[in-house]
């Protein structure tokens, strides 16, 4: 699996992420690293209203803010937030701040593979 993504910062909503990584795709940005190190899978309510307000504070980051931010090999260490319900999952890196400072989005076909 490539573990590389588009991360972008102070993202308002699904919207406003899936234009920005769909631009960079377009312009062949470079992609950065990243690792997840815990999965948190939301109920639809809780997803859904995470992509509608993305930099809100999130409770379920309260207890991995230190751990989410730059590695010494330069990945963005991360939480990904997923919904047994959609092909799209956020990547989170709060750099120690108790809301999504860096966000990506990775979606997947039905046969599992990396779209984007």
């Amino acid at each position: 699996m490539d573990n590389t993504a588009y991360f972008f910062c102070d993202i308002d909503n699904y919207e406003m992420l899936l234009n920005k990584t769909e631009n960079a795709q377009r312009m062949n940005y470079r992609r950065q690293k990243y690792r997840i190190i815990k999965t948190v899978i939301l109920n639809d309510e809780h997803f859904e209203k995470f992509k509608n307000d993305i930099c809100e504070e999130k409770e379920f980051l309260q207890n991995s803010t230190a751990k989410l931010k730059l590695s010494e090999k330069g990945e963005y260490i991360c939480l990904a937030v997923a919904n047994k319900h959609s092909d799209t999952i956020f990547l989170v890196c709060t750099f120690q701040y108790s809301y999504p400072k860096f966000v990506a989005i990775v979606r997947r076909n039905s046969y599992g593979e990396k779209i984007y």
